[in-house]
């Protein structure tokens, strides 16, 4: 798309596979607004206790498989509820692998291959660690099993973090 990346943020976004899958659109306006005000405090807290902040990305992952939720996560939970909807399997396997480490920021400019086997160690449970061509075109679909390891010609891991998807 024109160059730039699509960044697809569980916990935020409607992904399906998460306990906001299927929510609303005024739902989905409140808990975006409530995510950044409760990043924002959590963020001003860090600081003022001297800690590093933390990312967004990071920050919106417990809301995923509902770990953490919004008034507007609750009351989009609460409808399905009521209406007799069982959370499909699907968003029990998306907690169940957001347990894990989901990106892996210190491997950039590492050897791509030591990178795959780190990430393959720390995550047994993932089924695809692929290790592919920086700006080589790929698929923009979201998988909880995978992680993209993009190396330069050099060998070495690129700019872009590895990170499940």
């Amino acid at each position: 798309v024109g160059g730039e990346a699509m960044v697809v943020i569980r916990g935020l976004d409607r992904v399906p596979g998460t306990v906001l899958s299927g929510m609303s659109d005024e739902l989905w306006r409140a808990h975006t607004a409530e995510l950044q005000a409760r990043w924002n405090e959590c963020n001003r807290a860090r600081h003022d206790n001297g800690e590093a902040p933390i990312s967004f990305f990071n920050f919106c992952a417990p809301f995923a498989d509902g770990t953490e939720r919004t008034s507007a996560l609750e009351e989009h939970l609460g409808a399905r509820e009521r209406r007799g909807e069982q959370a499909p399997a699907e968003d029990c396997a998306a907690g169940a692998a957001s347990a894990g480490k989901t990106s892996w920021p210190e491997l950039v400019g590492a050897d791509a291959n030591e990178a795959a086997a780190r990430i393959r160690a720390e995550r047994p449970d993932l089924r695809q660690v692929a290790i592919i061509d920086a700006g080589a075109m790929v698929t923009m679909d979201y998988r909880e099993d995978r992680v993209r390891v993009f190396a330069r010609a050099n060998g070495r891991v690129s700019e872009q973090v590895p990170k499940v998807g």
